[in-house]
């Protein structure tokens, strides 16, 4: 009988499941296999007038508990079980993904629930709606149990879901940090399922996100933190998602081909399946988009085990480096957003016809009135191509209405034909160094220096995840988000260790202004320093939020003006609090490939609470060692309640 199921288990899963349904390819498959089905046959006769009787599923749950199932890591990724304070338990919180009543806190108690409904006789009709629902575990588990698999053909949905979606390659997807979004400045992660033969544009796109109809901004993202919203996996075109991320955010994509077998891809589109329409809690650091997607990844290829290797924090930049370190990637290819098209268009013309071209856009002007021949057919065709990529850009923003689009773009499509140039928007569309060969997100500084004419010593920790004076490359330009930053200073002259800094918050989005684009730049920090009172140091808690505007110079270089409020609180302010509102302006500059420079001032009056004011300059100088240390020298006079204090140190920054 063993024999027998052996072979009939070999015909059925040496065929992945639902990619041939074709008649043709079952005949040849049969007629080939036809004198090895003969020997099951005869194999099973026999056994049978020997008298062994079938299997029971007692036998089935004693032989999956000597096996110890219930702690096979497949079983676990399956089931999306984790490791937690107080035992196992599965991440995710729909109780119609489990079998058992307990089944998301005992792994032993869902496997033996899961072999009862798999291969029970009690009722066929629940065994097979159970078996096409759960198509994943069922499959895995008549794999170890030996047991023959139930046809896919009677799981009509199923198959029709294999059909739609006909996956033949996986592509990772990574579109980057969104500058005026807090709640996607890390980035996002999703997955494309390419068709043989067509474009990608046209396959489907699978993500884990949020599910809420609130716009992305402060209050959603702090909320996210705290698991307020709940997540699903979702399955839309991905030219949906091209248009949402680099047409409408502006934002450049990343795509990583993977390079997953055909059997890989039939494990992940099967456990897509199971998690259909079923529902986790989105945690903004932990369980998030990039963090749930590597269950799928390991699902796909058994022993992978990516979603292992984030315990505290998951951010897309990091899984897109472990992805990337198991092996996976096979290529990638750079998606360039409308912006980016739109700004390096504008870097082939000259000055005069860039503002011609801007003229049009701002007034909205039919450009076979409004533009003057050039030179060549060739520059003509440079600025027609940039007042198209213009006019989908305003009416992609809400700028103009269709009739205002249709007006301009027809126009100037019919004179881009006349000029036969052929011309390829992103020909010199160079590529941004890729995002997972960036600098790691976690850093620690070393610093040493005198701070009011005293010697000291400070330790900075970072787990996450960019500031302004980390190396730009593979990060987005004039982009800070740092979280629970926490600075020690050791006094080296009269010893002692204080806690000098721990900024929960700070983001900084210095997103440049041109003809083109106008975003706002903005800035929100909340935390607590050590400062210099009248009275001493003490510390004070702060909340700053500001807004304004940033311009680009060159190509590395950022100005930026921020008009901020700030409200603190504490024992040593008069009644314990303190508003005030000022400025900041600033300086940003990348100096060849190696040196980075930074220069900034501040200025606060205070008239809420206790009167003060706060004057604050600061001198920053980096020198990239190499992807994994930066050297430094940082320069700081400020003048905080009528009091001076000037210090000078030296750094070492270390990334990991």
């Amino acid at each position: 009988m063993e024999f027998a199921f052996h072979v009939v288990r070999k015909f059925f899963i040496s065929t992945p499941l639902g990619r041939h349904s074709k008649p043709a390819f079952l005949v040849r498959k049969l007629t080939g296999s036809l004198p090895l089905l003969l020997a099951a046959v005869i194999a099973c006769s026999c056994s049978g007038a020997a008298g062994k009787t079938a299997e029971t599923v007692g036998d089935l749950i004693q032989r999956s508990a000597r096996r110890g199932l219930h702690c096979h890591p497949y079983w676990h990724v399956l089931m999306h079980y984790v490791p937690g304070t107080f035992g196992t338990r599965s991440l995710i919180d729909d109780p119609d993904f489990f079998l058992a009543t307990g089944g998301k806190t005992n792994p032993q108690a869902e496997l033996e629930a899961a072999v009862r409904r798999f291969f029970g006789d009690d009722d066929p009709d629940d065994r097979t709606e159970t078996t096409c629902r759960f198509i994943a575990r069922y499959t895995w588990l008549a794999a170890e149990l030996d047991v023959v698999p139930q046809s896919v053909d009677v799981c009509g949905a199923y198959r029709d879901f294999v059909s739609e979606l006909a996956a033949s390659r996986v592509v990772l997807v990574f579109p980057t940090t969104s500058m005026n979004s807090p709640a996607s400045m890390f980035g996002h992660t999703l997955l494309a399922l390419d068709q043989d033969g067509g474009s990608r544009l046209l396959s489907y796109a699978v993500d884990y996100s949020a599910r809420t109809e609130e716009k992305p901004g402060i209050l959603f993202a702090l909320k996210g933190i705290f698991g307020h919203y709940r997540g699903t996996y979702g399955i839309l075109p991905y030219y949906e998602k091209v248009r949402d991320y680099s047409d409408i955010d502006s934002r450049d994509i990343r795509e990583y081909e993977l390079n997953l077998s055909l059997r890989e891809i039939d494990r992940l589109v099967m456990h897509l399946w199971e998690l259909n329409g079923v529902e986790s809690r989105y945690y903004f650091f932990k369980e998030n988009c990039a963090y749930n997607l590597l269950f799928l990844l390991d699902v796909a290829r058994p022993g992978l085990a990516l979603h292992r290797n984030f315990r505290g924090w998951t951010l897309p930049v990091d899984t897109i480096r472990a992805v990337r370190d198991a092996g996976l990637v096979e290529r990638s290819e750079f998606r360039p957003s409308r912006r980016t098209r739109i700004n390096r268009l504008a870097a082939r013309l000259p000055a005069r016809d860039v503002r011609r071209v801007q003229k049009i856009l701002s007034t909205a002007a039919l450009p076979s009135e409004a533009m003057p021949l050039a030179e060549s057919a060739e520059a003509d065709a440079h600025m027609l191509d940039l007042v198209i990529a213009g006019a989908q850009h305003r009416f992609g923003a809400g700028d103009w209405s269709q009739a205002t689009y249709r007006k301009v773009f027809l126009d100037a499509t019919r004179l881009r034909s006349e000029r036969h140039v052929a011309v390829d928007a992103d020909e010199d569309v160079l590529p941004p160094p890729l995002p997972e060969r960036g600098h790691a997100t976690a850093r620690l500084k070393l610093a040493l220096g005198a701070v009011d004419s005293e010697m000291a010593a400070e330790v900075e920790f970072r787990p996450a995840y960019h500031s302004l004076d980390d190396p730009v490359a593979g990060y987005a330009a004039g982009a800070e988000i740092a979280f629970l930053e926490t600075r020690f200073r050791f006094g080296l002259d009269h010893g002692g260790a204080v806690l000098q800094q721990l900024q929960l918050i700070d983001i900084v989005s210095l997103a440049s202004r041109n003809g083109y684009f106008r975003p706002m730049s903005w800035t929100f920090a909340l935390g607590v320093e050590r400062l210099q009172t009248q009275t001493g140091r003490h510390h004070i808690a702060a909340l700053t939020v500001g807004g304004g505007h940033t311009w680009q110079l060159g190509d590395t270089s950022l100005v930026y003006g921020l008009l901020q409020t700030r409200w603190q609180g504490g024992r040593a302010l008069a009644d314990g609090y303190a508003g005030g509102a000022g400025a900041r302006l600033g300086w940003t500059a990348e100096i060849g490939r190696y040196w980075y420079s930074q220069l900034s001032g501040e200025i606060l009056s205070y008239g809420v609470g206790d009167r003060h004011r706060e004057r604050v300059a600061t001198l920053a100088v980096r020198y990239r060692w190499n992807k994994a240390i930066q050297l430094g020298i940082d320069v700081v006079h400020a003048d905080e309640f009528h009091r001076h204090d000037t210090r000078a140190l030296v750094n070492c920054t270390m990334y990991y």
